[in-house]
């Protein structure tokens, strides 16, 4: 694709992603930046997957970097009403990462991957607030939850919004201590959204275990 392309497309889809974090400074303006002195109560580390761990042909497409308000899924919705009081996020950051492709059409029909890391107070709290969509941050679209071989499902999450315009979307997380771990995945076919969910958020875990970071987490 061409430069004025490409950059025009970033552009686009930061602030469609800023805008789905819940991270605009009103619903009206959703490519407004975060309010300044906002800061996370702690920095996440790039965790993303490395390259032996992607999967779909995906690469980098951007890093949101750290905020203390963050989506803790790429199928979660910041500014819907009625939720003011519930639980939100006190650190978090967010990935995508996208098959490449030539054109903006074409894009519609391959694999893309939403990767984010959110901290809470409590991280426990959170993961059982995920699971009954009781969160600040709610699902945009229904979920039907799907079963993970022997995971734990008191600590790993794995759903699906069926087919969301021209892809399938499935998502995966895991709560690791006071953070949460998602990928959300989309690809025209579903076993290679449901595998991508998967293995990518199971690479992040290890990747986030192997830092210092978790080990203050409770």
């Amino acid at each position: 694709m061409s430069r004025k392309t490409f950059a025009r497309r970033t552009s686009l889809t930061i602030a469609a992603a800023l805008a789905v974090c819940g991270l605009a400074a009103t619903t009206t303006s959703a490519t407004a930046a975060p309010a300044e002195g906002a800061k996370p109560a702690w920095n996440i580390p790039d965790v993303s997957p490395k390259p032996y761990q992607r999967v779909g042909k995906v690469t980098p497409f951007f890093d949101l970097g750290n905020y203390d308000n963050i989506s803790p899924s790429g199928a979660h919705w910041c500014q819907a009403e009625g939720r003011d009081g519930k639980m939100g996020t006190i650190a978090g950051r967010m990935w995508m990462f996208v098959e490449d492709y030539t054109t903006d059409a074409e894009s519609l029909y391959k694999n893309d991957a939403t990767i984010t890391v959110s901290g809470w107070a409590n991280g426990q709290k959170a993961f059982n607030k995920f699971a009954s969509d009781d969160l600040f941050c709610t699902w945009q679209t229904p979920q039907t939850r799907l079963t993970w071989g022997e995971k734990n499902p008191q600590r790993y999450w794995l759903s699906t919004s069926g087919k969301v315009n021209t892809k399938y979307q499935v998502t995966g997380a895991v709560r690791v201590g006071d953070m949460i771990v998602s990928v959300t995945a989309g690809s025209t076919d579903a076993a290679t959204a449901r595998e991508m969910a998967t293995r990518m958020t199971v690479a992040v875990e290890r990747n986030l275990r192997a830092t210092d970071l978790v080990r203050i987490a409770s």
